[in-house]
Order: structure tokens, then sequence, then C-alpha cells
């Protein structure tokens, strides 16, 4: 989330990196919505600039606020899709932002039974990520 920010930033963009800087803000203090949105922002233009890693915060921060949300399935397909966007690319979840998002995963694990959320996690990780970023963006309750 932060990370396509600061590139705005260093392009002198200051208008867009604070907008795409506030995701992370947004998200924390519990305004969801916001948070969505800016999201939903930040992946379209990852997917305009080809930034795999942007697109894996992008949809790691959906997946929150969709856990956020009560949508349990759209979360762990979401999350499932972010770690496979991470792996591919040989890059791990920071432990931080790991440390971030476990209580939206907790929250949306304790909706699904065990074998519901490895299905819905397995769905994520094999979506290509266009069909990931297809997911995120639309609107529709899970």
């Amino acid at each position: 989330m932060i990370s396509l920010g600061y590139e705005f930033l260093l392009q002198g963009d200051h208008e867009r990196a604070t907008a795409l800087n506030a995701e992370a803000a947004a998200l924390l203090r519990g305004d969801d919505e916001q948070a969505r949105d800016l999201l939903k922002e930040s992946l379209a233009l990852s997917g305009e600039l080809g930034d795999g890693l942007n697109a894996a915060e992008s949809l790691d921060g959906l997946a929150c606020t969709a856990a956020a949300r009560g949508e349990a399935g759209r979360a762990a397909r979401l999350f499932g899709a972010a770690e496979a966007l991470r792996e591919a690319m040989g890059i791990p979840l920071p432990s931080g932002a790991r440390a971030l998002r476990e209580p939206y995963t907790r929250a949306a694990r304790s909706r699904l039974d065990e074998v519901e959320w490895t299905r819905r996690w397995e769905e994520g990780r094999a979506m290509s990520q266009e069909e990931a970023v297809a997911l995120a963006l639309k609107d529709e309750r899970d």
C-alpha cells in the first residue's frame, strides 16, 4: 500500500502519494469503506504500472476490508491470491505486514470451518493475477 504512494512521492506527485498512503491509515482507523476505495485505486494503478508487489499489497489490503465486512470467503481467496503472487515474485510477506493483517485473517477464519477456509484460500492461490484483480475490483458481497 505504502510503497506505491512512496513511488508517486518520489515522482513529485504529492497529491496521489498522499491519497495512496491514506489507505493504510484508513484501514487501521477502521474506515473500511474508504480503505476499500483507496485500495481499489491502488490495485488499478498497480496494473497500469505492471507493479506486482503493490498489486499483492493491495490484494492483502482488500482481503482485510472483506474480512472486516464479514466476507470471509472473499477474504480467504484474496489472501491466497496475494500469497501466491508474492511467492511467484520471491518476496515474502514482511513480519510487520503479517502482524497488521493477523486480526483480519483470524476474523475471517472464525466465520468458516477449516475445510471451507482451505478451499477458498486454495482457490485464491490458483488464480492468475488478472483473475485476482477482477475479483478484488468486483463490487459483490461473498
